[in-house]
């Protein structure tokens, strides 16, 4: 399949999935599993901590999330975006990841504000 040929795929099952709840819900399961194999593949591997340790299942949350927001951004883009561009959306939400971890929110003033 070509590069363009795989960008239409991707966005048709992204459209698809919006639409279908069925397929989206396939799609939630098949995420959550893959991130469990992944996990257990990165435990047998290496010293994550014991099974109680959060983090290392927090780093795979995050970085599926950075896809999820890439994706969204790829697939809202003008036009036939390509793989490339896809590639460029998941390089920026993956740098966004440092700053989501010491983001610090304070309250508005204002209307809308408690």
């Amino acid at each position: 399949m070509t590069d363009d040929g795989w960008a239409r795929q991707v966005r048709l099952g992204e459209r698809l999935a919006a639409r279908i709840p069925s397929v989206g819900a396939y799609g939630l399961h098949f995420c959550e599993r893959t991130t469990r194999e992944a996990l257990a593949i990165l435990r047998r591997r290496f010293d994550l901590g014991g099974a109680d340790d959060l983090r290392a299942r927090l780093v795979l949350d995050m970085l599926i999330a950075a896809w999820h927001a890439a994706l969204e951004s790829w697939t809202s883009m003008p036009g036939e975006p390509r793989a490339a561009d896809l590639a460029a959306c998941l390089r920026e939400a993956f740098a966004a990841i440092p700053g989501c971890l010491t983001l610090t929110a304070a309250p508005k003033d204002g209307p809308g504000a408690p």
